[in-house]
Order: structure tokens, then C-alpha cells, then sequence
């Protein structure tokens, strides 16, 4: 069972006292996150401080290629992100965290994941990442966002000296009942993180 009451602390003081609904959205409004499907990236405060803005603008597209930020369990989704970098980025590598509404990592996107190798950004453009379908049970979801420039290392956070933009639980997003099996039964809490099929016979 999750906690009814939470504290949230600002600057090593109580800020608020209450329902656990409340403080996390107190949290989340103190971090810079934004539930918006559409988002402006280039002063945002989930940035990290000492980084440059290259990533400008991120959009959350469903199957139909509309705006939003609620998607289905099961459901693709393809997330655009604007990018102007102040410096042509030779080889970008792009990577893009999935929390879960307490911050712990579901699962990682990556360019450098892909079979895909970017070309150079040397001008404002546009880059995509597809996801055929979301894994994820009901509830309320993160994006942090991050640009590199290197192949063989996890863009985690932790390299400065690589990565040249970094924005921690920048976006919000809500996964809402699907039929993810097929069977006519919505997932619910308390299955785990992620949602995987599998095929069960007797012999």
C-alpha cells in the first residue's frame, strides 16, 4: 500500500504536509515538471545547471500523430524533439529515461540502443523516436531527456564530459486502462513494472 501522507521539503524546509496526491504534485511543480504534450524546452528549469540548451522543444504524438499526453497501456507513442544545437553536434547520441511517479527508472530509450546511427546536427531540425508500444501499467510517468556524443557508453547523467544537454523528469505523461493482453482484461496495479505477454499451453 503507498503512503496517504507525504512531506515535501524545500530547501531543508517543510513546504507541505498532507495528502500523498497533493505532495507529489507540489513535488513536481518544485522540480519544473510539466504535464504538457507539448513543451518549450529552451529555458526550462528541469535543465541541469551549466548546460547549454541544444534539445528546444519536445511534442508527444500518439498513433494518429495527435498531441497529447495521455496514452494507453500497450499504445505507441512517437515523441519529436527540437533541437538547435549552439555548436554543430558531429555524432549525437540521444537518450530518453522513463520513470515511474516516485523517480525510479522503468526503462531507457536510446538512439545508441537502436539500430539506428543519427546524422550530424548542424542546424535546427527535428528527431524522432518511435515506440511501438508502451509496456507500462496505469499511472503517472517521467521523461528525462539527454544528448551526448559518443557510442559506447550509456548516456546515464554521469559523464560530463560528454554529454553536451541533460533534463531531468522534464515531461509528464499518463498511461490510462488498455487491453495490452488481448483478453478483454485491463492490467492493474501491483503487477510490476512493466507489462510482457506470454503464451501458456498443457501437454
Amino acid at each position: 500500500n503507498l503512503c496517504t501522507r507525504t512531506v515535501v521539503l524545500s530547501n531543508g524546509q517543510v513546504d507541505y504536509v498532507g495528502s500523498t496526491t497533493e505532495g507529489v504534485k507540489r513535488y513536481m511543480e518544485m522540480a519544473g515538471t510539466e504535464q504538457s504534450a507539448d513543451l518549450d524546452l529552451s529555458a526550462h528549469a528541469s535543465r541541469r545547471r551549466g548546460y547549454r540548451p541544444h534539445i528546444q522543444r519536445i511534442r508527444l504524438l500518439n498513433r494518429h500523430g495527435e498531441v497529447t499526453d495521455r496514452f494507453q497501456s500497450g499504445e505507441g507513442m512517437t515523441i519529436e524533439l527540437t533541437c538547435d544545437p549552439p555548436a554543430p553536434v558531429l555524432a549525437p547520441q540521444f537518450a530518453l529515461g522513463v520513470h515511474d511517479w516516485m523517480g525510479m527508472r522503468v526503462f531507457t530509450l536510446g538512439s545508441y540502443l537502436s539500430a539506428t546511427e543519427l546524422p550530424p546536427i548542424q542546424k535546427e531540425g527535428k528527431i524522432l523516436c518511435q515506440v511501438d508500444e508502451l509496456p507500462l501499467l496505469p499511472g503517472r510517468y517521467t521523461l528525462s531527456l539527454s544528448l551526448g556524443i559518443y557510442h559506447d557508453h550509456f548516456l546515464d547523467g554521469r559523464d560530463h564530459d560528454r554529454l553536451l544537454d541533460v533534463l531531468d523528469h522534464a515531461v509528464v505523461f499518463e498511461i490510462e486502462p488498455g487491453d495490452f493482453f488481448g483478453n478483454g482484461r485491463t492490467p492493474r496495479a501491483g503487477l510490476g513494472c512493466v507489462l510482457v505477454r506470454s503464451q501458456w499451453q498443457a501437454d
